[in-house]
């Protein structure tokens, strides 16, 4: 009995390791459902040129495809729920080891997304691929991408969010309970980032485009302003197809007036 046992487990540990393989299907709306994490193989022939998945992010988050092709050309793709065409690749071709390796990480808000995998040509063959995610740990959910959804934030208080390929910016909202000094303290893991402030009436008042690090691969940025009394909106947005993870504060120093003003 324990030979049989020790036989049995063998046999479950050779098949955890095996990738899921199974018949993807040409349509978006009979994707087969994935799972972060897990190993999947598919091929592209002839009569099946094109094969659809579907994932679930939990959270925003950075997926990271990682991918390989014994396929001269390949074309993966990212669509939204709504079908629409997110981000796309076309790897190139390893002649010595006549196989594709794909590696690569974008920013994706949460949600059902579709992975496809497409032929380039009429190049055939087999594929395999994973997904890897890391959450972003952001502070609001991805309801803040305008002011009227602005959320509100506190001084003196750390908050931490991320731009997305379909998140171009953030919005938030702060009070100043009389004039003084804020001091804008933010650091971003993205080559490029606006960072912006409006007025109560939605007026943009200051705006910067801070340099990035090309030696850390991080933008920090520590600015002084002052404003008088009132509510403000602070708009973190992206420069370009630029995508990845910020943080911030704003802390206040009161200028102490003998009279009190505002923005009107």
């Amino acid at each position: 009995k324990k030979i049989l046992l020790n036989i049995i487990l063998a046999v479950f540990m050779i098949f955890s390791f095996i990738p899921n393989v199974f018949a993807a299907e040409s349509s978006i709306f009979d994707a087969k459902t994935i799972t972060i994490g897990s190993s999947y193989q598919g091929s592209i022939t002839e009569t099946n040129s094109l094969d659809y998945y579907k994932l679930t992010i939990p959270s925003s988050g950075r997926l990271t495809l990682k991918a390989t092709a014994e396929i001269h050309w390949i074309n993966y793709y990212i669509y939204n729920e709504s079908g629409d065409e997110l981000w796309h690749i076309n790897p190139s071709w390893n002649s010595t080891s006549e196989i594709i390796s794909t590696n690569q990480s974008f920013d994706l808000t949460k949600g059902v997304y579709y992975f496809a995998v497409r032929n380039d040509g009429t190049n055939f063959g087999t594929y395999s691929f994973s997904f890897e995610y890391i959450d972003a740990n952001e502070s609001f959910s991805e309801s803040d991408n305008s002011i009227k959804n602005a959320n509100q934030i506190t001084l003196n208080q750390n908050y931490s969010g991320q731009l997305a390929i379909n998140d171009d910016r953030d919005f938030y909202v702060v009070v100043l309970p009389s004039s003084g000094e804020i001091v804008f303290n933010a650091s971003a893991n993205m080559k490029w980032v606006y960072y912006k402030i409006y007025n109560e009436s939605g007026t943009e008042i200051w705006s910067i485009n801070p340099n990035w690090n090309g030696t850390t691969g991080i933008i920090t940025s520590r600015e002084i302003i002052d404003l008088v009394q009132g509510t403000y909106y602070l708009s973190i947005s992206k420069d370009g197809s630029n995508t990845g993870n910020y943080s911030f504060n704003i802390d206040f120093n009161s200028s102490n007036e003998s009279f009190s003003e505002s923005q009107t």
